[in-house]
Order: C-alpha cells, then structure tokens, then sequence
C-alpha cells in the first residue's frame, strides 16, 4: 500500500513537470513573437520619425533665405545626406533628394533606412512642397 502511493505521488509529479514544460515551451514561443513584432514596430517608429525630421528640415530649408534647397533653379536636382545617427540608437540615414518644377513646387524624394540587428527597413516616398508651404504627398507610382 505504501508503495503504491509513493509510485502515485511520483507519476503525479512527473505529469505535473510536463504540464509545466509544454506551458513554458509555450509562453517561450509567445514571447519570441511578440519580441519579434516589437523590434518591427521600433523600427517603424524610427523611419517615421526620419521622415518626419526630413520634412520639417526641408520645409524649414525653403523658408530660410540662402538655404541649400533655394540656391538651386527649376528643373535641377540635388541629393542631400542628413546626419541622423544623432537622432536614434540605431544605424540609420536618410536622404533627400529636391528638385523644383516649373509651377514653382518643390518635389521632395525622402528615402529613409534603419537597422535593427538582422532586419533592415528601407522606404522612399515623393512629396511636394508648393510656395504656400503647403505639403502634400505625392502618389507612389506601381512598378
């Protein structure tokens, strides 16, 4: 009799490491997912704050007299590097590309990269700026 209770507490413990197994193997996969979706909304976070300090610069820039973006004509382009591993912990660049049209608007190329481990995430996007300081997003073209 004693025995068979021993045995029984022993199976019971055995099946109650088991449960707690599977229930940790479990929350560990959860975890590693909600980890994973993390990292990618951080880094979207970090191309949107890009592109929005690249917009604010650029509008700022077209406002200020004898600034970079003004001291160029219509019809001509420029490429701008902005020093943005000051603004985040993680790699990151942007370039904006200017070139003024005809009707006297802006055209603005903001191209954003950011780094996070293994995961790179890389975006462009066309704006315009017209001479009332109004800015608008241009549509993106399908390749």
């Amino acid at each position: 009799m004693r025995t068979t209770k021993r045995a029984f507490v022993l199976v019971y413990v055995i099946a109650l490491i088991g449960i707690i197994g599977v229930t940790m193997g479990s929350l560990a996969m959860g975890l590693r997912m909600t980890l994973t979706q993390t990292n990618r909304f951080q880094l979207a976070a970090i191309e949107h704050n890009l592109r929005m300090s690249a917009l604010v610069w650029s509008q700022h820039s077209l406002s200020a007299p004898g600034s970079i973006l003004l001291q160029h004509g219509p019809n001509s382009s420029r490429s701008i590097t902005l020093d943005a591993n000051s603004l985040s912990t993680r790699p990151c660049a942007i370039t904006v590309n200017t070139s003024r049209t005809e009707d006297a608007a802006t055209t603005l190329h903001i191209s954003t990269s950011c780094t996070y481990g293994r995961k790179t995430l890389e975006k462009s996007r066309d704006y315009a700026i017209f001479p009332e300081n109004q800015l608008s997003e241009l549509p993106a073209t399908l390749p």
